[in-house]
Formats: structure tokens, C-alpha cells, sequence
């Protein structure tokens, strides 16, 4: 599941690592089996959860970036549910720099100039989230029962926007689904919509949810325009708080990306 051979750029810079393989530690609840599981990326330890049902070979994985363990509800479509903690955010947040991250991230979704530092810890946010999500799907490939040709992406939070810069650098994905205040950023160097515009990205079928109204609807509808389909923005049904979505709004998902993921 290694994703295909692309030169360098400002964000993604393949990095010499050994293999990607989970450590995983798991225990058996009455919904399925639950894991608790670590990926090396660029030398930073990535901790995540994932969930299955207690039976099945084969199955279809849901990686969601951020999020809660609302995302559970999968296993009840036959699903495998991986959720991972982006840097700076979950698990891994800083007293010092996490605040930061997500202010300048509001900054850039509305179009607003950022100082050099704030800009620098933003593009590191990017470069080091493209990398966490490659090497957790190779890590994810190498286990016995999922389904490696059966792949669904979603971004919650900041995680939506992680989500598109990994787009066209993740290897081929049946689903994908951004949800939270992601655009077309002024900044050129962090804008994922030429990179994506210019990917080869196949019968991805995706999925924008508009979570912000302080985005410019200009910059999500150059997005929506820029992935395949060209799907319309939508609304979630409640406000999410933080990286988390109201339980409603995670059935819709899972109901799109299901048949989506169907053989």
C-alpha cells in the first residue's frame, strides 16, 4: 500500500524510514476488538486506536484524522475504523505551540497573512500530518484482515485540511471526506487545491462538509470545484467542537463511505 513514487515538495519529503509497522495493544469489548496502536513518522511516534468487529476478513478501513471514538459506530457496517492524533493536537498537543497551530490555521482557512513563525509551525503541521497519515496507511496494509484495496480517508477539525494536503500523495483511496474549515488558502505554498487539481486521483468518491463560516465561501467552493465530482460544500447538522462531530453527523459520514467501500 505504499503510496506511488513523487518527486519532493515543500510538503511532502519522503523521509528514510525502515518499514511502517504497528504496535499493537489489544483488548476485546462486547462491540469488537479494540487497539490501541503507535506508527513511527519521521522519527515522531504517532498514536492512534483502531476498531474492528470480532469477526471478519477482509474489511474495509475508515482512517479518520482526529475525531472521537464516536467513530466506533463502523464497526456496525462491517467496517475498520483507525483514528490517529495529528501533531500538535489529541494526545500530542504542546502547552506551548498547540494554541498557536490552530489560531494560525484559522488565519490561513480565512484568508489572513500569517507572522513567519506561525506560518513555519503551520507548514511543519502539514509536512509532518502528510507523513503520519502514509505511514499509518502502510502500517494498516501489513495487518492480516483488512483490506488494503478498500480505503476511506476523513478529516475532521484541522484534520480536514490534513486530509486534503495528504490527498494526492495517499495511495489509491475509494472515499474521502473533509469536514471542518478547509479551503483554498491564499498562501500558495500551503494551498492544496493545484496539487490536488493536478493529481491523478481516480474514482475517489469525496465528500466537503463547510464547518466555519468564517472561511470564504470562495475558497471551499475552489476546493469543492478542485476534488473529483466536484461536490457541492454541505453543512453538518450540529456546529463540531473542536476536532469532534455530533453523532449524527458521523452516521452520515459512515452511510456515504460504507457503499462507497462496498466490493
Amino acid at each position: 500500500m505504499s503510496a506511488p513514487p513523487s518527486p519532493p515538495t515543500a510538503l511532502h519529503r519522503p523521509y528514510a524510514e525502515t518499514a511502517a509497522r504497528l504496535s499493537l495493544r489489544e483488548r476485546s469489548t462486547t462491540e469488537g476488538r479494540a487497539h490501541a496502536f503507535e506508527v513511527v513518522s519521521r522519527g515522531d511516534f504517532v498514536p492512534g486506536h483502531l476498531d474492528r468487529p470480532h469477526d471478519g476478513s477482509g474489511l474495509p478501513l475508515v482512517l479518520v484524522l482526529g475525531g472521537s471514538s464516536a467513530w466506533a459506530r463502523g464497526m456496525q457496517r462491517d467496517l475498520a475504523v483507525a483514528r490517529i492524533d495529528l501533531p500538535l493536537l489529541g494526545s500530542r498537543q504542546s502547552p506551548k505551540l498547540s494554541d498557536r497551530l490552530v489560531s494560525g490555521h484559522e488565519r490561513l482557512a480565512r484568508g489572513l497573512p500569517l507572522d513567519a513563525d506561525t506560518r513555519a509551525l503551520v507548514e511543519e503541521f502539514a509536512r509532518q500530518s502528510i507523513s503520519d497519515v502514509l505511514r499509518t496507511l502502510e502500517a494498516l496494509a501489513a495487518e492480516a484482515d483488512l483490506d488494503a484495496s478498500r480505503v476511506a480517508l476523513v478529516g475532521t477539525g484541522l484534520g480536514a485540511s490534513a486530509c486534503a494536503w495528504s490527498l494526492p500523495f495517499a495511495p489509491p483511496l475509494r472515499a474521502c471526506v473533509l469536514a471542518g474549515p478547509v479551503g483554498a488558502f491564499t498562501d500558495a505554498g500551503l494551498d492544496p487545491v493545484a496539487r490536488i487539481a493536478s493529481a491523478d486521483l481516480g474514482d475517489v468518491r469525496c465528500r466537503l462538509y463547510a464547518t466555519d463560516e468564517t472561511v470564504p465561501e470562495a475558497s471551499v467552493r475552489a476546493l469543492g470545484d478542485a476534488l473529483p465530482g466536484q461536490p457541492k460544500p454541505e453543512r453538518l447538522d450540529t456546529p463540531p467542537e473542536g476536532e469532534a462531530l455530533a453523532a449524527s453527523d458521523v452516521d452520515s459520514i459512515l452511510d456515504f463511505v460504507a457503499p462507497s467501500l462496498a466490493r
